[in-house]
């Protein structure tokens, strides 16, 4: 996963890069079948208005990307936050792609009835 980390009105301290290495690593087993190189995420971190705000965006190929925002008081709670609708996206990804996987016909469309 290669994960790029950007603040804007805020240093990005060892300490922040470590909690968003974290919380990211643990959203790779929901992509199990897409290379770990092949993942872009990019983090932005910034302060406006007294919120801490975490964005980010996942580049998955043949996905689209993947977008969340949070917004709390506190830096690594944003984080914290960001990375659980994150985590949400993905799980609905996979959802969708085991539901498809479900629905497609077998035997090449041809139904067992006989008429």
């Amino acid at each position: 996963m290669n994960l790029h980390i950007t603040g804007r009105h805020v240093e990005v301290t060892q300490g922040l890069r470590d909690h968003i290495t974290e919380k990211f690593s643990h959203l790779k087993k929901f992509l199990e079948h897409t290379p770990d190189q092949s993942i872009d995420v990019h983090v932005v971190l910034l302060i406006e208005h007294g919120q801490c705000i975490a964005e980010a965006t996942m580049h998955v190929p043949h996905q689209s990307a993947m977008h969340a925002k949070a917004d709390t008081g506190d830096m690594f709670a944003s984080i914290e936050v960001l990375a659980d609708k994150m985590k949400a996206q993905l799980m609905k990804h996979k959802g969708k792609e085991l539901s498809e996987r479900d629905h497609q016909p077998k035997h090449g469309g041809l139904s067992d009835e006989t008429i």
